[in-house]
């Protein structure tokens, strides 16, 4: 597409070892992730307002967390399912906008 030829390094380290790659950014990731939510200093914020904060909830936050605080934030909801759900299966409130 771009007429920019890639980097050697990615060349000889990445494109030729793929699976390697991913799995050392996966687990790079999830190092990072443990990091910061070990800590216990992890918070939400929209418009600037608190969503959910770790510190005074004392667990670890929900899909059901986000959705409540970014509605009280002033989001709103088009009120769609959440992907994959069948019929006879009740509806999850939908994505935000």
């Amino acid at each position: 597409m771009l007429a920019v030829p890639p980097p050697a390094w990615y060349v000889q380290y990445i494109a030729t070892n793929r699976f390697g790659a991913a799995m050392g950014t996966w687990f790079v990731g999830n190092m990072i992730q443990n990091a910061l939510t070990s800590t216990g200093a992890f918070e939400v914020y929209a418009n600037d307002q608190l969503v959910f904060s770790m510190l005074q909830e004392k667990r670890m936050i929900t899909l059901e967390d986000i959705m409540a605080g970014m509605l009280r934030a002033g989001f709103k909801s088009n009120d769609r399912p959440i992907g994959g759900q069948q019929q006879g299966q009740p509806r999850r409130q939908g994505v935000l906008s």
